[in-house]
């Protein structure tokens, strides 16, 4: 007997997301947002300013919701916004053309030789070969590597690279899952530096950098900007200082031990590994030269999209690439894409419409007393927490948030918001107490730590962080070129 046919797929069989009464909750939810949001008396600030609020408010609960995948809500966004008139195609057309999402692209291109390639594991054990086998070293040395690597590929590939060299090396030493110290210690502070190592470089974290830098040229319409040259001279010598304390936060809470070991490391261990990876191949050579070469053209102030345009197109050309062009695309992943998609209409729905000024008027009597310094440690800590409560969604709301709130505050005190906001779009992908973001929990499944041993060293390096970052960027910006104040 066939099958009976059905027109909707409630049980998701082809979609593969069956229908549940929460997304039905989270529809009405989010119009209701937008009903009120018109209402709202803040036409002193635009025409649109409380649609805009409320058309906001509706796109955060559906990514809180967690019912839709990102990429319908980007499109929700770029449909929605037309659709309520609360900016014209027209505008939507010229913001995108000057947006960062190709920008951020060809960087995630140009990363993706380090996994197609044997470069990142050969770098990885080249490293690690040298630190001897004790347990605090070998945490020592697995921090160094993870941050370092971090900062020229993604978060996600870097996490996914060292977990599997430590999951091995753990298995050499006898340690069990859900029993070693070590292993709990390591593959809590591998995704954790993982994003540390990504606030280096634009490249290192091109998701929430990239974005995060887009959405604040977006909502100021271009006036405030920081090239890769000044990111990475505030940025690199900060990673690299935080670096050490922040490994010994999760030695020390962890209470990790010189002696806890099952036992050492079988003699050569990691040299055996990287003899394995054979002799260096042409590949790897070329990756290493391509990558060299972007970063030292953007620091010499390369235009900060055609540069890994070039590199891009390079990577990815027969006899003298590194990519294969189509496999590369199974590098990138098209959430990302979205995300930053998204980077253009957002702003347009903050800048074009009057919202900043409503939501700095709303919340800037309780920030604007504050020095400079203060409050960017103020909203670096507000960002992390967010980041860290909302977790999947996090830099999608902090961002927008955040900056509508120290745009327009920073504007009043005469003081940059480029150099206020710096250190919050630099933490926006930095799930450390709360660590079931998709890209965090992606080595759970080994069986090393429980959600909750992240909680307390996350906490704290959450605080050291926010005190840290502000005060080490106050520090380089003039070094940087990037003034304090307006």
């Amino acid at each position: 007997m066939s099958e009976k046919k059905v027109l909707f797929d409630l049980k998701g069989e082809e979609t593969g997301v069956p229908f549940k009464k929460s997304m039905l909750i989270t529809v009405i939810a989010a119009v209701l947002a937008v009903i009120i949001g018109s209402q709202l008396p803040l036409a002193q600030y635009g025409e649109k300013a409380g649609l805009a609020l409320g058309f906001f408010v509706a796109i955060i609960i559906l990514f809180l919701s967690q019912c839709f995948s990102i990429e319908v809500i980007a499109m929700v966004l770029v449909a929605g916004g037309f659709f309520l008139g609360i900016w014209e195609w027209s505008a939507f057309q010229a913001s995108t053309a000057t947006s960062s999402f190709l920008q951020m692209l060809c960087m995630m291109v140009v990363a993706a030789g380090a996994t197609t390639t044997p470069i990142g594991r050969r770098i990885a054990l080249w490293v690690l070969k040298k630190i001897g086998n004790k347990p605090i070293r070998l945490v020592l040395g697995f921090g160094i590597v993870t941050a370092f690597i971090s900062s020229f590929i993604s978060n996600v590939a870097t996490l996914i690279l060292m977990s599997s060299i430590a999951h091995a090396m753990l298995v050499a030493m006898e340690e069990k899952p859900g029993e070693s110290k070590l292993g709990q210690v390591l593959f809590l502070l591998i995704p954790a530096l993982s994003f540390l190592g990504g606030i280096g470089l634009i490249s290192g974290s091109p998701g929430s950098n990239v974005f995060g830098l887009g959405l604040m040229s977006s909502f100021t319409e271009g006036k405030y900007i920081v090239d890769f040259k000044q990111f990475a001279i505030i940025m690199y010598p900060t990673m690299l200082i935080i670096l050490v304390p922040f490994i010994f936060i999760y030695i020390k809470t962890l209470g990790l031990k010189s002696s806890d070991a099952n036992q050492n490391l079988p003699t050569g261990y990691f040299d055996n590994l990287y003899n394995e990876l054979g002799a260096v191949t042409g590949a790897e050579i070329r990756w290493v030269i391509l990558l060299i070469g972007m970063v030292a053209w953007l620091l010499a102030g390369g235009h900060g999209t055609a540069v890994p345009l070039t590199i891009a197109a390079i990577c990815l050309l027969p006899v003298v690439g590194t990519t294969p062009a189509n496999k590369v695309w199974q590098n990138v992943p098209m959430t990302i894409l979205f995300l930053m998609y998204m980077v253009s209409p957002m702003g347009l729905l903050w800048s074009s419409t009057g919202l900043i000024g409503a939501v700095s008027d709303l919340f800037g009597g309780m920030l604007s007393g504050f020095s400079p310094l203060v409050l960017c440690i103020i909203m670096t800590f507000l960002n992390l927490i967010m980041c860290n409560v909302l977790v999947n969604a996090g830099a999608t709301v902090s961002f927008p948030v955040l900056m509508g709130i120290g745009i327009g505050i920073c504007e009043s005190m005469g003081v940059n918001p480029s150099l206020i906001l710096l250190p919050v779009i630099v933490t926006g992908s930095c799930q450390w107490m709360v660590v079931i973001n998709a890209a965090s929990f992606a080595n759970f499944s080994y069986g090393y730590y429980r959600v909750k041993d992240a909680v307390l060293p996350g906490f704290l390096v959450i605080l050291l962080t926010s005190i840290a970052i502000p005060a080490l960027t106050f520090l380089l910006a003039p070094i940087a070129g990037v003034p304090i104040y307006l």
